[in-house]
């Protein structure tokens, strides 16, 4: 023991830097009000860091999203909708070094939300989705249609819920005069296309919406890597419904039940 009692006074451990790094960039991209905002403060925060960090950064933040951390829970909601805007052309290296440094960490979190299986059902070959029937005597063409989306005809709007056109649905889903019974009904449509329902999980108005994510996961016809996504952002009970729900991707049920595990054992992603 030394003379000098402050020099025996045990200190604690230096704050591991990365995790000081975290919770700065979380309490940044929280304190912002709206979700496209903090959707583009999470994108840069993802980018400056290199693959081993961004791939902790993402592990750290599905399971303190799991454990009920309201930063993480927004946070989070923010990630998957950075995670869903992600082209698979442009943004293809980036994505796949972050996978292989998720392979090499183990963490399987990060890899259920870079996967990208094709949908787990779909139209037969050569089908297409029907023509939606409007209470018209005559053909109507789509820019037609797309300006009917922008009207307060509830008849019309209702009909053009069933549009097969993903620029009408684009317009529609824009209208204020939807409804979340209104938006569902394109969520949970079957048969539909995918590309339908990535159109709405684009939109921040809807995406919020976590009635309108859960039934974008269980629709078999929505792409399962958006699926994927979207997994983290729902409620422990949801997920467990998810795990043992039918005609869903075998990978959205492995999923869920991972994460279900994940929020029941609790452990905490360090850095190794």
């Amino acid at each position: 023991m030394s003379d000098d009692p402050e020099r025996d006074v045990e200190l604690p451990p230096e704050p591991d830097d990365l995790m000081a790094r975290y919770g700065a960039s979380l309490r940044r991209i929280t304190a912002l009000p709206e979700l496209p905002m903090r959707r583009a403060a999470l994108g840069e925060t993802l980018n400056s860091l290199d693959d081993e960090e961004a791939v902790w950064w993402l592990d750290q933040l599905v399971r303190g999203a799991l454990w009920g951390r309201s930063p993480e829970i927004d946070a989070m909601l923010a990630c998957a909708d950075w995670l869903v805007r992600l082209d698979p052309d442009d943004d293809y290296e980036r994505i796949q070094s972050m996978y292989l440094a998720a392979v090499d960490a183990e963490r399987e979190s990060v890899l259920l939300l870079l996967r990208d299986p094709p949908p787990h059902r779909g139209l037969r070959v050569g089908a297409r989705l029907p023509e939606v029937r409007l209470p018209l005597e005559r053909d109507v063409s789509i820019g037609e249609r797309r300006s009917m989306a922008r009207g307060q005809d509830r008849q019309l709007l209702q009909r053009l819920l069933l549009d097969p056109s993903p620029l009408v649905i684009d317009k529609l889903l824009e209208n204020p005069a939807l409804t979340i019974e209104d938006v569902l009904i394109v969520a949970t449509r079957r048969p539909t296309l995918p590309e339908l329902v990535l159109m709405l999980a684009r939109k921040p108005r809807w995406f919020k919406e976590h009635r309108v994510r859960e039934a974008i996961v269980q629709n078999p016809f929505a792409g399962t890597g958006l699926a994927l996504k979207l997994l983290p952002t729902l409620h422990v009970q949801t997920l467990r419904r998810i795990r043992n729900a039918g005609d869903l991707h075998p990978t959205v049920h492995d999923a869920a039940g991972l994460l279900v595990r994940l929020r029941e054992e609790r452990t905490a992603p360090w850095r190794v």
